[in-house]
């Protein structure tokens, strides 16, 4: 028996994640139920305009480089952030897709939903962590050039 998950997508920046019903979330966002993944990851692509690509190694995560090949075929914006093994390069790089950011959505997409994905910390021990502080630092960074 296939279980059902839910992917909300919060209203501005979007996060998929399987999770709790939480109201905060659920005002203002999208919600896709469905028992299988490739079917959530594909709505949630389709809701979006950019998507960045968090991972040591996105050949070893399937639901990952599921991701990016719906992005690639949906034609997104796509960042695939290179230096994850190297902490000390992460706010440089952090910077520049902020600048990224800054500059897509000045010019191609007002108002922009962004997906962030890569591997789930059962997949990759330190996923969060790293990802939350990259996204940080691009967020910091973001707000200051615009």
């Amino acid at each position: 028996m296939s279980r059902t998950e839910t992917a909300y997508i919060p209203a501005g920046w979007k996060r998929e994640q399987s999770m709790a019903e939480n109201d905060w979330l659920k005002a203002g966002s999208i919600c896709i139920e469905s028992d299988k993944y490739d079917v959530r990851t594909k709505a949630v692509v389709k809701a979006c305009q950019v998507c960045i690509v968090i991972s040591p190694d996105i050949a070893s995560s399937p639901g990952t480089a599921l991701t990016v090949r719906l992005a690639k075929d949906e034609g997104m914006q796509l960042w695939i952030f290179h230096n994850v093994p190297d902490r000390a390069k992460w706010k440089a790089e952090a910077h520049a897709m902020a600048y990224w950011l800054v500059q897509l959505e000045k010019y191609s997409y007002k108002g922009m939903s962004v997906m962030v994905a890569g591997p789930r910390e059962g997949k990759w021990k330190g996923a969060e962590d790293a990802s939350l502080t990259i996204m940080m630092h691009a967020l910091k960074e973001y707000k200051g050039l615009k």
